[in-house]
C-alpha cells in the first residue's frame, strides 16, 4: 500500500513540475524579441522556382509587415499579421551587400508594407516576398487559409 502512495506522490510531483515548466515557457502574448532573418546570402546563387501557392504554403514563416527602419544592413519590420511561423511583433532582416537585388528582392522603404516568406532563417524571393499588393495578399491568403 505504501508503495502505491509513494508512486502516486512522485507522479503528482512530476505532473506539477511539467505544468510549471510549460507555463513558464508559454509566450502566447507575443514575443518581445525580434525574429532575425537573413535577407540574402552573399554566396547564394540566384535561381528561382516558378511561383506557386503550393510552394508558398510550405514556407516556415510568412507575415505581412511595415518597414519601420533601414539602418545599414538591417531592415526592421513591424509585423502587422503572421500567417505562420512566429508571433514576434518585430522582424529584423539582415542584408549582405547587394545579394537581395541579385535574388529579386524588393527595395525596402520605411513606411511601406511587404509580404515576406522565409525558410531556414532566410527570406525567400522570386515572387515569394515582395511589396504588398492585392494579388500577393490573395496568394498568401490562399496558401495559409485566410
Amino acid at each position: 500500500m505504501w508503495i502505491w502512495l509513494a508512486a502516486a506522490a512522485v507522479a503528482g510531483i512530476a505532473t506539477i513540475g511539467l505544468v510549471v515548466a510549460v507555463w513558464a515557457n508559454d509566450d502566447s502574448s507575443g514575443s518581445a524579441e525580434p525574429l532575425a532573418l537573413s535577407a540574402g546570402d552573399g554566396g547564394a546563387t540566384a535561381s528561382c522556382l516558378p511561383f506557386s501557392v503550393e510552394t508558398l504554403a510550405g514556407m516556415a514563416q510568412a507575415f505581412e509587415g511595415t518597414v519601420t527602419a533601414v539602418t545599414g544592413n538591417t531592415i526592421t519590420i513591424a509585423v502587422d499579421r503572421w500567417y505562420t511561423g512566429s508571433d514576434a511583433s518585430t522582424v529584423e532582416l539582415t542584408t549582405i551587400g547587394d545579394a537581395q537585388a541579385l535574388l529579386g528582392g524588393p527595395s525596402y522603404t520605411v513606411g511601406s508594407q511587404y509580404l515576406i516568406s522565409a525558410s531556414d532563417g532566410a527570406v525567400n524571393y522570386c515572387g515569394y516576398s515582395d511589396a504588398a499588393t492585392p494579388e500577393l495578399r490573395d496568394s498568401f491568403a490562399a496558401a495559409f487559409g485566410g
